[in-house]
């Protein structure tokens, strides 16, 4: 059985690894140009295969069946071959689908501008229109009927969504500005639908001037999905879709530190290199390499600007890995285009230790005494804090530290299970106004009268909800549990109440045995001690008053 994905330039895509973990073991990449692509289809030497640019359009033509909704649509994606016959789908639709619920991007009555005009653009267009936006404008690089050219941009500055749909700014292909976001002025979203690299420059500007953004990473895992489910003629349990873009996201991110001369960067960042299976890569070494000198002989013999200049050059190309551990200078944060070459790919981690405890270093050009790093601290501090999308006290223990930026980076890169962290926003009507912090505020509060030392934890992702817990049989005497829901499909979660060496109490904000059919399905309630719903914050104070009693009728 052959399967595989063809377009005009695939060697950087990740569809190969998402359908082998979606068992497609037998999945291939193949360039090809417009000739040997349309010789490809007709030699039908496959049983399923994936389209992608520039030939989504072409394909449907070629094409003996079309499904309804990808004729409406106007371009395929997904062909299988049925009785030597080639049929045409598309599951781009409902990847993109799948990304604007995960995100929660409202399009109804919203004016939209989709950036190209080809088979991804109408995808979009599609979907837009399905979930009734109030308009949509087309731009392109030439004036099309009813379209607009990059150059009338400012004609729509009231627009409140954009999407690329284009490949400009993929791994591989020259990147050029299309749009200054100083135009708009309503601006909500940026999505961009290019995964490669995991941040576009595109996308960077826009999060630069706060408008909030998203790639394209969950719609192409997503529509592998719903490929796969074509390929296999089976249906598949959608939470694969979180748990393959969970894990692509972790392999490909890098792990960037950020900080101070002497706050510990290289010291954490090999250790995180061996704890994530991730190579380590410095760019103070890779300056050495490059120049063949130690970095205080080359601020000695040609000055800082010629360092930074170098800097800069080693950062760009850095920037383009991924799934490494990368080890900064205290200065790399002065150059704002560092910043965006790290980030493309990297989560930017702040190593913040305090003044008095950072170690002073004699081959450090610029930190040789106490007076030169305080003036460094206070120049940099504020672009530390800024650029970063994490920040860590280094005024732990290192394991204190390695166990904070793990929880740190599982919180900030995954999407879904739990969703506390969505309280205010998540239904309101049924989880309530009150948000994520309030809940702690609430417990803090609740578990000091009562003189209870408590530790609250959320993550979206279910492998570090089970490390915590087991781990805490050796910290804790109780565990308030909200799997959100995972609840009902989490049997590995289950698995880790049940080996616990302490009580676990079931907790949910709603009545969730009175809710949707699948909600039903519980499969760790008969491994927790009790279980208290339905009561909103009032759940977690009705476990801490159950708690208060067992422990007093103890004594």
């Amino acid at each position: 059985m052959l399967y595989g994905l063809i377009g005009e330039n695939v060697q950087f895509s990740f569809s190969k690894q998402i359908h082998k973990n979606l068992h497609s073991p037998s999945y291939e990449l193949w360039s090809l140009s417009k000739e040997h692509f349309l010789t490809f289809l007709k030699q039908k030497n496959f049983n399923g295969i994936n389209v992608t640019i520039p030939y989504k359009e072409v394909a449907i033509q070629v094409v003996d069946e079309v499904d309804s909704t990808a004729k409406t649509i106007g371009s395929i994606n997904t062909i299988i071959k049925k009785d030597q016959k080639l049929i045409g789908y598309n599951t781009d639709y409902l990847g993109f689908e799948f990304l604007l619920d995960m995100y929660q991007i409202p399009l109804e009555n919203k004016k939209i501008i989709i950036l190209g005009s080809g088979g991804t653009a109408k995808t979009v267009a599609y979907v837009a229109k399905k979930r009734k936006c109030k308009s949509i404008a087309f731009v392109s690089r030439e004036k099309k009927e009813n379209g607009w050219t990059y150059e009338d941009l400012k004609q729509l500055q009231d627009y409140e969504i954009l999407i690329n749909t284009t490949p400009n700014g993929m791994k591989g292909k020259e990147e050029k500005k299309l749009v200054d976001f100083n135009i708009f002025n309503h601006l909500e979203w940026a999505i961009d639908l290019i995964y490669n690299p995991l941040k576009t420059s595109l996308l960077l500007e826009a999060e630069s001037k706060n408008i909030k953004i998203a790639s394209g990473l969950l719609m192409l895992v997503a529509q592998a999905f719903y490929s796969e489910e074509l390929f296999q003629q089976q249906t598949l349990d959608t939470h694969k879709i979180l748990e393959e873009y969970q894990k692509l996201f972790l392999a490909t991110m890098n792990i960037v530190l950020i900080g101070m001369p002497g706050a510990g960067k290289t010291t954490i960042t090999k250790l995180l290199s061996n704890k994530w299976n991730k190579e380590y890569l410095s760019i103070d070494q890779e300056i050495e390499k490059k120049e063949q000198l130690p970095i205080k002989e080359i601020f000695l013999l040609y000055g800082e600007k010629h360092f930074r200049d170098i800097e800069q050059s080693i950062t760009q190309q850095i920037g383009l890995c991924q799934g490494k551990i990368i080890d900064t200078g205290g200065g790399i944060v002065l150059n704002e285009s560092n910043i965006f070459s790290l980030k493309k790919n990297g989560i930017l981690v702040y190593i913040d230790r305090g003044l008095d405890n950072i170690q002073l270093n004699k081959e450090r050009p610029l930190a040789q005494n106490y007076s030169d790093l305080k003036q460094l601290y206070q120049q940099r501090k504020d672009r530390y804090e800024r650029y970063c999308d994490i920040k860590i006290d280094n005024n732990l223990s290192i394991h204190q530290v390695l166990e904070k930026i793990q929880e740190a980076i599982y919180a900030y890169t995954h999407l879904n299970g739990p969703n506390l962290n969505l309280l205010g926003i998540r239904e309101p009507a049924v989880y309530g106004t009150k948000t994520y912090k309030d809940l702690c505020r609430y417990l803090k509060q609740k578990s000091h009268t009562f003189h209870q030392k408590i530790k609250i934890k959320q993550s979206n992702y279910e492998g570090y909800l089970i490390t915590q817990l087991q781990k805490a049989s050796k910290k804790y005497d109780y565990v308030l549990l909200n799997a959100g829901g995972l609840t009902h499909t989490s049997v590995a979660l289950a698995d880790a109440i049940a080996s616990c060496s302490i009580p676990v109490i079931e907790i949910h904000l709603s009545q969730v045995d009175q809710r949707e059919d699948f909600r039903k399905i519980n499969f760790i309630r008969q491994y927790c001690q009790c279980s208290f719903v339905g009561k909103g914050f009032l759940s977690y104070g009705e476990a801490l008053d159950y708690i208060q009693k067992k422990e007093g009728d103890k004594k």
